[in-house]
């Protein structure tokens, strides 16, 4: 039968268009329940499709994601093709990762198109996956399986899990360490096993996914080793990161400008900087303001001239230069003077004008 009925052929089609993503078992079970056409066999799951087996009419394989049906009894070759010997039933869904088929060989070689191989045959104990060139459908992988190394991470450069087709519970995770070899026709990437579950038969089709890690820091050193104690900051300065220890209580981060580090500086006694002068207004910590001056012994404190434009309200005014020392307030009807380096107090009569 060198072709495939106009009843099967409408089956399959309608099967096919019905399970775009559906699983190989899946395809099967709707192909019988369909039933369109009595005369059909049975078809008949005989798994993964495997080198020099003999195959029977309406069996079905999987291979690459797909599923397929012989239409000529025949036994298998080296290598799988479609055309005399095989009909596609449905195609494999979308699959970010990578569609390849797992080997069984554990020598350092490229071992044929789409495989993909560990150095070990426990599987916690590979320590290099040997990866062809191309996946099962004969894309090239080559130039993005290069690329896994990139990364600077002393960790681990990515996280690479090898799942086997429609068997979820059968993975193997690994991290890349070291740099990929690009050898003839296949890739060799160090790795250390992580975590794995159940066993892979030669010719299991497996899904390959890949997961760059993040860069290390600047300096190629863990936070954590800088920044040693509660309340430290983490800066960096004209070599790197540097830790500036916990200020104390009350205290703020201040910064320099461009080119000084940060430092911290008393809540208390914030400046303002008027083109360079840091101290044309200062509070200090025990609540007084200096104007002109960074240490203000009064509640205002201004080190120069004042000039009023509007009234001045106090209730005594004190006069204070080389020449003396005075305190003026006033009583009913006259003002009081005080020489406060004698304690003389003089009078002043006010009249009515």
């Amino acid at each position: 039968m060198a072709t495939i009925g106009s009843a099967k052929a409408t089956l399959v089609n309608k099967i096919d268009s019905l399970t775009s993503t559906a699983t190989a078992k899946d395809t099967i079970f709707l192909a019988k329940a369909l039933k369109e056409n009595s005369s059909l066999n049975n078809f008949v799951w005989q798994g993964a499709w495997a080198a020099t087996t003999a195959y029977a009419t309406d069996e079905v394989v999987s291979n690459g994601g797909n599923t397929y049906m012989c239409i000529v009894a025949h036994t298998s070759g080296a290598s799988f093709s479609v055309g005399s010997d095989w009909s596609i039933m449905a195609s494999a869904g979308s699959n970010s990762q990578l569609s390849m088929t797992w080997d069984n060989a554990t020598a350092d070689a490229d071992n044929g198109a789409g495989k993909i191989a560990w150095n070990h045959a426990t599987i916690a104990s590979a320590t290099i996956l040997y990866i062809d060139d191309v996946d099962d459908a004969a894309a090239s992988i080559q130039p993005y399986v290069d690329t896994w190394d990139v990364i600077t991470n002393a960790t681990a450069k990515g996280i690479v899990t090898i799942t086997k087709e429609a068997a979820p519970g059968t993975f193997a995770t690994f991290k890349v360490t070291g740099a990929v070899v690009d050898a003839s026709g296949y890739s060799k990437v160090p790795v250390t096993h992580v975590v794995s579950a159940g066993s892979f038969t030669d010719g299991d089709g497996v899904n390959v996914h890949f997961n760059y890690s993040g860069l290390d820091g600047a300096d190629g050193t863990d936070i954590g080793t800088t920044i040693t104690t509660q309340g430290d900051i983490l800066y960096r300065d004209g070599s790197g990161l540097q830790r500036l220890a916990a200020g104390t209580s009350g205290q703020f981060l201040k910064t320099l400008g461009s080119g000084a580090n940060l430092a911290w500086a008393e809540a208390g006694s914030p400046s303002i900087d008027d083109n360079g002068n840091a101290t044309a207004i200062t509070i200090s910590g025990t609540e007084k303001v200096g104007i002109g001056t960074a240490s203000p012994t009064e509640l205002l404190h201004v080190a120069g001239n004042v000039k009023v434009t509007g009234n001045i309200l106090a209730a005594d005014i004190v006069m204070q230069n080389d020449k003396g020392h005075y305190t003026l307030w006033e009583e009913s009807d006259y003002i009081s003077v005080r020489n406060e380096n004698t304690g003389k107090i003089y009078k002043l009569l006010m009249e009515e004008l």
